[in-house]
């Protein structure tokens, strides 16, 4: 019955926004469980993957996004291109990096001009210190089309950082400092960028 589920999705919700997550998780799961429908299957495992990825429960949240992935099936379908997004962003945070990249790659084949999706994949690479010229691509175009989006800004500075252009990266992470003054990384970023040009004040 659509009611039925229109129902119980509108629960589920409602649970999220009191902040009963694991109730909404178990009214998605039996919504999950009860579908026929491939793409609301789908849909139901992937919020359930959201709410503990939202709430740093990575393991519960990839076994929630693999069991949609192998409802979609192979070749990966551009349909579900934010499942390959969550999905990399989780198996980043578990230290999968393997897995990750591939999602991210796909995610990012699907949604070339999605900025978020550039900032996570050109993030990862110029943090762990491969593929800088790539990442810095990346990165350059995804602050393009957000130039107002602090962590963007960041990802760009710290890009140039690991490239050693430590002008460049102040003048980036500075902006990215005014953007989010109170965020700890991105003020770290920045003393690193001005130890390294021995402003040590």
């Amino acid at each position: 019955d659509p009611r039925y589920v229109a129902i119980q999705q509108k629960i589920a919700s409602l649970r999220v926004d009191q902040g009963e997550d694991m109730a909404a998780i178990d009214t998605l799961q039996t919504l999950a469980d009860q579908s026929t429908d491939t793409g609301l299957k789908i849909n139901y495992l992937m919020q359930i993957g959201n709410i503990h990825r939202e709430n740093e429960n990575f393991k519960s949240a990839l076994a929630a996004y693999d069991a949609a992935a192998n409802i979609a099936g192979d070749p990966p379908k551009s349909a579900y291109w934010d499942l390959y997004y969550a999905r990399g962003m989780t198996l980043e945070r578990l230290k999968k990096w393997d897995r990750a990249e591939a999602d991210l790659k796909t995610a990012l084949a699907f949604q070339p001009d999605h900025p978020y999706i550039m900032n996570y994949l050109g993030y990862s690479w110029a943090d762990q210190g491969v593929n800088l010229d790539d990442a810095m691509k990346l990165l350059l175009r995804a602050v393009s089309i957000v130039p107002d989006d602090g962590y963007v800004t960041d990802s760009v500075g710290w890009a140039y950082y690991k490239q050693g252009k430590y002008t460049q990266a102040i003048e980036y992470l500075e902006r990215a400092v005014e953007l989010l003054p109170y965020d700890s990384t991105v003020n770290d970023h920045l003393g690193d960028a001005y130890a390294k040009v021995g402003r040590h004040r």
